[in-house]
């Protein structure tokens, strides 16, 4: 397996607190000092008590001391809580916060001694410990060290006296780096592996980790000369691992390859925008010395489509060529499965070497067929006789679709159906053109031929369009005046020179306004300031009113004195309704308010507000059926708290309500 990254401990485990309270979707940590946390990736515990702590894996942190944060995963590896499910956990603010050795070092430091234990390499009793520096196991000259052994980039040592199988220069070399954690970007491709720029012969197997999502990817590449000098070639195979609980992160794997004497690189790109870690591991390496893997760091290389891209799915392989293309040609379904389709060599597909030389087949039934001769690009087919030429008719219709040759005919049919031009005239199977004069208004009404109804009644009716049925329709004059045509919008305006203003505190002031140019303008004045001012109107409700919809408003106020930048005006009214048997000290119904703005407003400008929402008045007594002809009350007042220092005269109020009946009786 590959080794497991562990994390730097702290001297003495000092512990910072928390600057804030953290709840279970937290990962942004807010702590007093950096400075007593590792560099990032760490492990840091969230400790309240012996009861109640939380260990998380730190990817970052937004400084080196002093206050900041830390970014933590609170799932996954290296978490753990004493949350009976091991989640995360809630936590006030002031809690500790450090690095200590925790069980997960331990089973990081137990699982990385056992894994180098199994990479020993024992040959008859001798280990690799018993290599000297320049690669040779003791002293005698008739020694021959294991294909497999391990030293400073040495080349193994060919016995001159052993004659059994041939030994060629074959090394190994066992290599990893890790690319530190960095941000990627789904869609972007990012470079991890670079070989050598040679032609000569090499091949490895790269194991590419994401340790906190558990996948493991394998990367098996050769690459060497071609069947023709110069040429590059290269095979790859591909196989990844489970990938746990997880869904994969590195999605796809690509192999650029740049041709003779250039290199060969390894490219991943990722399912969604992450932030990680990755480990490379190189497990061998066989060619000339010179072949050595390098790492690309990560690098961005962006989106430009180059290369062969695979599929993170099962073990897929591909075979290329600087010159040709070698090897199985296969797709790739939806599920990342592989199906070979032919098998492609630098002259041949499928066993198909040359072109046909025999004329092609005329039309017949539908068949693969089993010639290994292609057909060439201008070949052509014989002419189907048995199929109507491109120039045929039907009948008096001919292939542009032409009834004989006189435009303005109608079309008629004659014996069995057929097509053939009309004729106009006054006889039977002729037609009547539009501007005939035989169509009069005895086939075609008017209405001035119709007789007056001077009496209509109720059970009358009247022809009606039905849209929403897109069908005609008649209804009784009974049912027309009673349907929502008589639903209309009433309005009714109280003049603020009419305005009742209470004597006490809290009342507004009557008013005249005298223009320059002599125009007389009436109101009630609401002068600036922090009370409201009050004034009301009183009359009687009109029978036509419909009480469910209520009433709608507008206000028009004159601006008397200048109005400062970003300020308004605020109106509110309220209503009361008071039936037979009702007080009128009644509490008045919920005000609405509409806020008018006068920012900048020169002195004498009229001002129209907007239409309110639906005020709905009170009832006095509680629970009247209001019929009409009741006594409504309506109280304006302009709000004390507006924003607006200017005394403003209100002109008028401008009512709307719905009437559900024809007359106001």
């Amino acid at each position: 397996m590959a080794q497991l990254p562990m994390y730097p401990a702290k001297t003495g485990s000092p512990y910072t607190t928390t600057t804030a309270g953290i709840t279970t979707s937290d990962t942004s940590i807010s702590v007093v000092d950096l400075g007593v946390l590792p560099a990032a990736p760490g492990i840091c515990l969230l400790y309240e008590s012996s009861t109640k702590y939380e260990r998380c894996i730190y990817s970052a942190k937004s400084g080196s001391s002093g206050a900041g944060t830390i970014t933590v995963s609170r799932s996954g590896d290296g978490h753990a809580s004493t949350d009976g499910s091991n989640g995360p956990l809630v936590f006030d603010s002031g809690i500790r916060v450090l690095r200590t050795i925790t069980s997960y070092d331990h089973d990081l430091f137990k699982a990385n001694i056992e894994d180098l234990e199994t990479r020993k390499i024992t040959a008859s009793g001798v280990t690799y410990e018993n290599l000297s520096t320049n690669g040779d196991i003791g002293t005698g000259s008739t020694q021959v060290s294991q294909g497999n052994h391990s030293h400073s980039d040495k080349a193994p040592i060919a016995n001159p006296s052993f004659t059994g199988e041939v030994v060629t220069a074959s090394y190994k070399r066992d290599t990893s780096w890790s690319i530190t954690s960095q941000s990627y970007v789904a869609g972007n491709w990012y470079r991890l592996i670079q070989t050598t720029t040679s032609n000569l012969g090499i091949s490895f197997r790269a194991k590419i980790f994401h340790s906190s999502k558990h996948q493991v990817v394998e990367v098996s590449l050769a690459k060497g000369t071609g069947p023709d000098s110069g040429s590059m070639v290269w095979t790859a195979e591909i196989n990844t691992g489970g990938v746990y609980a997880y869904s994969p992160v590195i999605l796809e794997v690509r192999v650029v390859n740049d041709g003779a004497n250039q290199p060969t690189y390894i490219d991943v790109n990722f399912a969604a925008d992450v932030t990680c870690a990755l480990i490379i591991a190189i497990e061998y390496i066989q060619g000339s010395s010179s072949a050595l893997v390098s790492s690309g760091e990560g690098a961005d290389m962006g989106t430009t489509a180059v290369g062969v891209v695979f599929p993170i799915a099962n073990i897929v392989r591909s075979w290329g060529c600087s010159k040709y293309a070698s090897g199985p040609i296969a797709t790739l379904d939806a599920s990342g499965n592989f199906s070979v389709v032919g098998n492609l060599t630098a002259d041949a597909f499928n066993s198909i070497t040359g072109l046909s030389s025999l004329t092609p087949l005329i039309d017949g039934t539908a068949a693969i067929g089993v010639s290994t001769n292609a057909s060439r690009a201008d070949h052509v087919h014989p002419t189907d006789t048995s199929r109507a030429a491109a120039s045929h008719s039907h009948g008096n219709v001919t292939t542009d679709g032409k009834v004989g040759s006189t435009a303005n005919l109608p079309l008629i049919t004659t014996t069995a159906g057929a097509i053939m031009a009309g004729s106009f005239g006054t006889d039977a199977n002729t037609f009547c053109q539009g501007n005939d004069s035989r169509l009069s208004n005895d086939r075609n009404p008017a209405i001035s031929a119709m007789t007056a109804e001077t009496d209509i009644a109720a059970d009358d009716y009247l022809p009606v369009y039905d849209a929403s049925a897109t069908a005609n329709r008649k209804a009784t004059v009974a049912n027309l005046l009673s349907s929502r045509l008589n639903e209309l919008t009433r309005s009714i305006i109280l003049l603020g020179s009419s305005a009742e203003v209470p004597a006490s505190s809290g009342g507004a002031a009557d008013t005249v306004t005298v223009a320059t140019n002599g125009q007389i303008i009436a109101g009630t004045k609401f002068e600036a300031g922090s009370s409201d001012l009050y004034a009301q109107w009183r009359f009687r409700l009109p029978y036509n009113y419909k009480s469910s919809t209520g009433f709608k408003y507008k206000v028009g106020f004159l601006v008397k004195t200048a109005s400062g930048a970003s300020t308004t005006v605020i109106f509110g009214l309220q209503a009361l309704i008071v039936g037979d048997g009702g007080t009128i000290d009644t509490a008045w119904g919920t005000a609405v308010e509409l806020t008018t703005d006068v920012s900048s407003v020169a002195a004498n400008v009229l001002k129209i507000s907007a239409e309110s929402a639906q005020i709905t008045p009170a009832l006095a007594p509680s629970g009247l059926t209001v019929a009409g002809g009741e006594e409504i009350f309506f109280r304006i007042y302009r709000k004390g708290t507006d924003t607006s220092a200017a005394d403003v005269l209100l002109t008028d109020v401008y009512l709307t309500y719905t009437t559900d009946k024809y007359e106001d009786v």
